[in-house]
């Protein structure tokens, strides 16, 4: 296979149909095309979206889209033939939810916009492979909130941006291009840099510019280099020419520097005039950046006032007529990529108005408190009084903003791990999901959004593994239908979340049993769904046998790629899952594989749950031991996140047990 030529060979069925004379096929194995239904509804509307977005046709007679049995990992956007893992393509009534879909739906509208930023028009060379990437990655949210506004795709789209924000604000990151690609290393340029951020600056240049001469300029760039290699050069020219801003100047900067600014904001009333200064400086979650000069593209609003600004310097003030109580946005709608922090007098006023903001917003500000919090600038006893105006609001979106609140708590139950705060953190963590629970149910409500289908997900998993006495009885009771797949007793959207909290169920004859069941199950999904219900496991020596069964090849490789991230979300094994990583590295390894997401990820994957600096530096000691230079950037990447946890249960174990008792009752 190469990277614009396919084939696939094999006992395949397909489903046929066409949109603009264009020859359609969502193929799969024998037995399963008919699970290609809705995937051929979305191409049916992707594609036309696209030719009209860009100004380009699709240029080739037909699309086939092959759903891969379990042997890869995402999907691969080969012209006229793009492959998929089959649980991303396919979708089997008993899995039919609305988070199936989205995520479908998702990585469809991804590997179909390669064939424009890809395919029609490609990199030059391996250091303008963003381009690929992150078009894909902007393009998918537009297409998805076009077609499917109900969604809440721009939510969560930013959402997905915060594990990068995190990592780009330590040393452990790099350019979005401009760095020397070597041949060994190209598997570092796909990652959250190239995905996320450079989505993100491509839609904070979209809003900069507007988004009609964004478009104009997107069109005029893909008209010019079709069936050519272009740079990320022509594009900032047919961008500009567009606009008649300095696109190049200020893309550059954003592209080829490392890290991110932090926007502080003061807001006085002086002479019956509003003023509002803006400072700037590099965002950190550890010591020793540099600061950088970046020209930030700030969108303030005030009211019914909207007032973009590119801020070129280290401070900025802006001044109107008139004053009043409300609170300006720094950063109105959402697309930019720094962080803003008000100060005390202004983050005051931010909170009371908080449920009257829009939800993007909301989030940016609830993303950004949290932010403060993890690199030092913010008490948590602070942020703990947004976390409350959450869980009050009434507001469209809050399901989501209560997910990013669930989140954040797993977070911070990490960090506090074995500290004398850890028993207060889980009881205010009860008390805070436990209403929660009782407001969803158990099972979907007709009508309700993705959003409260996921976030019911998101609590019933948590609460089970806070060990909450009425959600533990919810999630045992439901365990056999679980394990069964019993859709009428237990919602496909809840299913994944029982059956990680029935782990803390297994002995050694349900676990075998279980184990038996992942391994004859029908599908990549249903075999997916059961290996989380066994990676929950609290046993030690439960655990140990799972591995040894991955180490011998009785998994798929994306599977065992993906077991010791499992094993230690579950939270029961903590710090064990990681050893246990180390010491079964290498048959690991081999049946992982060098794919994206293989072998240089299983360690890095596995720290997710530690939390101190002697941790910090085994991860990056054992990842170079066990793979060279080659899997140093993950690594430093995830040692940083362990770093920052560690520094958080440093400053916030004093203190904070007494802080919150009775939160949040009182």
């Amino acid at each position: 296979m190469s990277y614009l030529l396919a084939v696939a060979v094999g006992p395949l069925d397909w489903i046929e149909d066409e949109v603009d004379g264009i020859r359609l096929r969502i193929v799969a194995a024998r037995g399963r095309a008919q699970e290609g239904r809705f995937a051929m509804e979305a191409t049916r509307q992707l594609l036309p979206y696209y030719s009209n977005y860009f100004g380009q046709p699709y240029p080739l007679p037909k699309l086939d889209q092959l759903a891969v049995p379990g042997v890869r990992f995402g999907g691969m956007e080969d012209w006229g033939l793009i492959s998929y893992i089959e649980n991303l393509l396919l979708l089997a009534p008993a899995r039919d939810t609305a988070e199936r879909r989205y995520l479908n739906y998702l990585f469809m509208a991804h590997e179909i916009a390669h064939q424009w930023f890809g395919n029609l028009v490609s990199p030059a060379s391996w250091d303008d492979i963003w381009l690929n990437e992150a078009f894909a990655e902007w393009i998918q949210s537009k297409a998805l909130d076009h077609f499917h506004p109900e969604w809440g795709t721009p939510l969560r789209r930013r959402i997905a941006l915060e594990p990068t924000l995190a990592s780009d604000a330590t040393a452990a990151t790099r350019p979005i291009r401009g760095a020397l690609v070597m041949e060994d290393r190209v598997a570092d340029l796909f990652d959250g840099i190239t995905y996320d951020k450079g989505a993100a600056v491509v839609g904070m240049l979209e809003q900069w510019i507007g988004e009609e001469p964004f478009r104009r300029g997107l069109a005029s760039y893909m008209k010019d280099r079709a069936f050519k290699p272009a740079t990320a050069g022509d594009l900032w020219h047919h961008l500009a020419l567009a606009s008649g801003k300095p696109v190049a100047r200020v893309a550059q900067f954003w592209t080829e520097r490392r890290g991110y600014p932090a926007i502080g904001v003061s807001q006085v009333c002086e002479a019956g005039s509003t003023r509002v200064h803006l400072t700037r400086k590099r965002f950190a979650l550890v010591d020793g950046l540099t600061d950088e000069p970046w020209p930030v593209p700030v969108v303030v609003a005030h009211g019914d006032r909207v007032q973009p600004v590119l801020m070129e310097g280290p401070e900025h003030t802006m001044t109107w007529p008139g004053c009043d109580e409300r609170p300006v946005v720094v950063n109105a709608g959402g697309a930019g990529y720094y962080r803003v922090f008000p100060d005390a007098p202004l983050a005051h006023r931010l909170l009371e108005a908080y449920p009257s903001l829009a939800p993007v917003d909301q989030l940016a500000i609830l993303a950004d408190s949290f932010a403060a919090v993890q690199g030092g600038t913010r008490p948590l006893r602070e942020h703990f009084g947004l976390l409350r105006a959450v869980k009050r609001s009434q507001a469209e979106g809050r399901d989501t903003l209560f997910t990013v609140a669930v989140a954040q708590w797993e977070w911070m139950a990490v960090a506090l791990r074995g500290t004398q705060a850890e028993p207060a953190m889980k009881a205010a963590e009860r008390r805070f999901l436990g209403p929660e629970l009782t407001r969803l149910g158990w099972a979907p409500r007709a009508g309700e959004s993705a959003a409260a289908a996921l976030l019911r997900a998101n609590v019933v998993k948590r609460l089970a593994v806070l060990e909450d006495p009425a959600a533990l009885a919810g999630v045992r009771s439901r365990c056999a239908a679980a394990r069964a797949n019993d859709a009428t007793q237990v919602a496909p959207s809840i299913r994944i979340a029982v059956l990680v909290g029935c782990a803390s169920t297994l002995d050694d004859a349900a676990f075998s049993q279980l184990f038996e069941a992942f391994r004859s199950a029908p599908s990549q999904g249903e075999r997916m769904a059961l290996l989380r219900g066994l990676a929950g496991e609290a046993d030690e020596a439960r655990a140990r046998r799972l591995l040894v069964a991955a180490a011998a090849g009785q998994f798929p490789g994306t599977m065992a790629a993906a077991l010791p991230a499992m094993m230690a979300e579950s939270t029961r094994l903590g710090p064990v899952a990681y050893q246990l990583t180390v010491e079964f590295w290498e048959p690991l390894a081999r049946a992982a594989g060098e794919s994206l997401a293989g072998k240089q990820s299983l360690l890095p994957r596995a720290a997710i749950a530690l939390s101190s600096s002697a941790d910090a530096e085994q991860v990056i000691a054992d990842q170079i031991r066990l793979m060279g230079e080659a899997g140093r950037l993950p690594a430093e990447r995830e040692a940083a996140a362990v770093l920052v946890r560690a520094r958080l249960k440093a400053r916030e174990e004093v203190g904070l047990a007494a802080a919150l008792q009775g939160w949040p009752d009182e």
